[in-house]
């Protein structure tokens, strides 16, 4: 996904927190909405990686995200979003989930997996390319 794929002018968007800003991933990648996972931790993997969870019977990493954006771990994050991007399936533990949106007020913005931003109930929202992330990660 790119900001010139059109997404970004006319998708719908799910809106979840972390600790200090709003993030976006367009519904298209996302599969399933959940809290309870059980999640079992690995040995040596890096501080973002949360572990595994069971999914449809499919074993799927789990990224906490306030780890792996912004770099904190508030210990809040209950929630987790199931994502399927190129041809895999992972859950994202996040903080809060919000909202599902339509957003047409984006600005492209030149980062890494942040590509765009725009604002949500005042604050800043920043919309994840999923497909470069789940590169990036796995």
């Amino acid at each position: 996904m790119s900001f010139n794929d059109g997404i970004c002018e006319n998708g719908k968007f799910l809106i979840f927190s972390l600790q200090n800003n709003f993030y976006a991933v367009s519904v298209e990648f996302v599969v399933k909405l959940a809290t309870g996972f059980r999640v079992t931790t690995l040995p040596k993997t890096p501080n973002y990686f949360e572990g595994i969870t069971s999914f449809n019977g499919e074993v799927i990493p789990v990224i906490n995200l306030e780890k792996f954006i912004e770099k904190v771990d508030s210990g809040e994050s209950k929630y987790f979003v199931v994502i399927s991007a190129n041809d895999n399936l992972l859950a994202l533990k996040v903080r809060f989930v919000w909202d599902i949106v339509s957003i047409s007020n984006w600005r492209q913005k030149a980062d890494s997996i942040l590509i765009a931003e725009s604002s949500y109930r005042q604050k800043e929202l920043f919309l994840i390319d999923v497909e470069k992330m789940v590169s990036l990660l796995l």
